[in-house]
C-alpha cells in the first residue's frame, strides 16, 4: 500500500488502492482520481475542513464507478 506520493506518479497506471492517511493533506489532487484502475481510496487523520469535506464528497459523486473509502476526523458534513 502506498504510504506517500513519489516523485513522478505518471508511473502509477496500475494502482488499485491508496491510503493517503496521516499526511495533512488540505485537498486531494485531481489526478489522483483520474488513475485508471484505482478502486480505493482511504484518508484519515487528513485536517480538512467542512468546505473541503463538501468538495471532496462532490468530486468523488462523479467517480461512482470506484469505490471510494472516503474516511477523515472530525464532523461529516
Amino acid at each position: 500500500m502506498l504510504r506517500e506520493l513519489p516523485p513522478n506518479i505518471s508511473r502509477l497506471t496500475k494502482l488499485e488502492e491508496i491510503d493517503l492517511s496521516d499526511n495533512y493533506f488540505n485537498s486531494i489532487p485531481n489526478y489522483i482520481l483520474e488513475f485508471p484502475n484505482l478502486k480505493i481510496i482511504t484518508l484519515v487523520n487528513n485536517p480538512f475542513d467542512e468546505t473541503t469535506l463538501n468538495l471532496l464528497h462532490h468530486k468523488f459523486e462523479d467517480f461512482k464507478s470506484k469505490e471510494i473509502y472516503l474516511q477523515y476526523s472530525g464532523t461529516q458534513p
